[in-house]
């Protein structure tokens, strides 16, 4: 097996496994603000910031999945 091939199945193994984890805990949080305080935050509100949030996650995965391949 190619070592570039190797190298790539562990980068999207290792990126799967990490976004996963982080998007339950956000999953999570964002399940308990809803609850604790619903009539705090407007469907606009926390639509933004649940994309803020997924696309921050995605970016830190690429950067420490990149960092664990090297």
């Amino acid at each position: 097996v190619p070592e570039g091939l190797t190298s790539t199945e562990q980068l999207v193994r290792t990126g799967t496994e990490l976004a996963r984890l982080i998007l339950l805990q956000a999953l999570s949080v964002e399940r308990y603000q809803a609850i604790a305080k619903p009539f705090s935050v407007s469907k606009v509100k926390a639509r933004k910031r649940a994309i803020v949030v997924s696309v921050s996650v995605w970016v830190l995965v690429l950067i420490v999945s990149g960092l664990a391949l090297r």
